[in-house]
């Protein structure tokens, strides 16, 4: 019943969001404008994060108001209830965006989803089930990580600045490090770069791959399987900390 309340009401913004990012990409990728796709995914990724963190940060007044403690007085366990948050106001919304970008691609032009695609001149493009994956695991792990520190401060708006840190403070800071670092390591930078990306922002990770990488499968694995990780720790603090918020 809560569960269906939030993805009926709540998450409709994303409902919306969502359908519209995955015409976008289906007439794109019809058109093989695959810069388009992975420019603009990059792009609102911020925004969307923002989006989901407003609405799943609403747990946090849910708990602070006393709402929480109503639902489990009519039944609902604090298990249920935690699962509810998590599939409805977190893990879908992370799911239905990545799908945006992988589910057009895999009808359309399904040779797209595994093999990198050639830009001509010895230049890819990520594979788009690859960069759809990474989308969604940096999707999830940024709410994720946002709303833990709301939880422990009890405060929505340290979720915001969490978002704000790991989308576009923290890659700023890293090419920033990376440019005074360039002086004397040119033929290193990158993988000092694509090592800072990969744990926190999987997705900002991909365009900097160089094109003659000899091992870049491998860093796709790691791309993937390293965010991932820290996402299965995040997910594991976020089910105790609430289990732990709703103890009276």
């Amino acid at each position: 019943m809560h569960s269906t309340y939030i993805l009926g009401g709540k998450a409709l913004p994303i409902y919306a969001v969502t359908i519209i990012f995955s015409l976008m990409f289906s007439i794109a990728i019809i058109y093989r404008a695959y810069g388009f796709v992975y420019g603009f995914a990059v792009l609102i990724t911020v925004v969307v994060e923002l989006l989901i963190v407003s609405i799943a940060s609403t747990l946090i007044d849910e708990i602070n108001e006393g709402t929480a403690q109503v639902y489990l007085s009519g039944g609902l366990s604090r298990t249920e209830y935690v699962w509810s948050w998590l599939v409805s106001s977190i893990f879908y919304p992370a799911l239905a965006l990545a799908l945006s970008i992988i589910l057009p691609a895999f009808i359309i032009s399904p040779d797209t989803i595994f093999m990198d695609i050639s830009m001509g001149y010895g230049h890819f493009y990520p594979a788009i089930g690859v960069y759809g994956s990474a989308l969604g695991i940096q999707v999830f792990l940024h709410v994720l990580l946002s709303i833990i520190i709301g939880l422990h401060t009890r405060r929505k708006a340290y979720s915001i600045l969490v978002v704000v840190f790991l989308a576009i403070i923290y890659p700023i800071l890293v090419g920033f490090m990376t440019a005074l670092l360039g002086i004397g390591m040119h033929e290193y930078l990158w993988t000092f770069t694509v090592a800072a990306f990969i744990p926190i922002v999987p997705l900002y990770a991909l365009p900097i791959i160089p094109p003659n990488a000899l091992n870049r499968s491998t860093i796709y694995l790691y791309d993937l399987t390293i965010p991932l990780t820290i996402s299965v720790v995040a997910l594991l603090i976020f089910v105790f900390k609430v289990r732990n918020s709703l103890e009276v």
